[in-house]
Parts: structure tokens; sequence; C-alpha cells
């Protein structure tokens, strides 16, 4: 299910667009790399609820970089905040691989076995 749209601020590595679902909806949204990560496993970039910058907004979510078994990059974002009950999972990929613009689709995490 795709619940948002971006697009690829090449070379500035950094991405805006807006979000949309159910529960969780922001208008401007904007996905600026992670300056002071440390560690591998902190997220590569953060998603802030202002187009302009971070600093200026509040943090809705952090991504991750990966890459499918296509060869296909992509970024593994995870969506979460006060207002959320569980955090929401999602993929950003690009349109056509060759483009700018990119899809957020929203991913159903597995249910543990009852």
């Amino acid at each position: 299910m795709v619940i948002g749209h971006f697009r690829d601020n090449a070379p500035a590595a950094s991405y805006t667009g807006a979000i949309a679902c159910l529960t969780f909806s922001h208008p401007q949204v904007i996905i600026l790399p992670n300056l002071g990560k440390l560690i591998g496993k902190e997220p590569d970039f953060i998603l802030s609820s202002h187009p302009c910058d971070a600093a200026s907004g509040f943090e809705i979510g952090a991504a991750w970089k990966r890459q499918a078994k296509d060869g296909e990059d992509y970024l593994s974002v995870k969506l979460d905040g006060p207002g959320l009950r569980v955090p929401i999972t999602a993929r950003l990929t690009r349109s056509i691989p060759s483009d700018r613009d990119m899809v957020l689709h929203w991913i159903r995490e597995a249910q543990p076995a009852a």
C-alpha cells in the first residue's frame, strides 16, 4: 500500500515529500542524512516534519540504506511517535529505476505465532 510520495533531491542526498495514511499524516516531510551517525546500527537518515530542515520541525522517523536481492537500492523506513500504538514500517523505492520520483510503501510486520 502506498502511503507517501517523495522526490530525490540529488545530489543533496535528501528527499522531500508527503506521508498520508489512516493514523499518520504529514503533508511536508524531509528525509535528511544523519550527520551524527557514529555506529552501524544508527539510522542513515532522519525524517522530519518540516520541509526546510530537521531543526525547524520534529522527528517522525528514521531510515536505513538497504539493497534488494535484485540490486536495487531503497530506504527501510520506520515511522514512530506518541500518537502511534506501534511503529509504521515502510520502504522508500524509486517509481522507475532511473527516475527521481520515490514511493513510500507500507509493510505489514509479521505477526508472532499464537
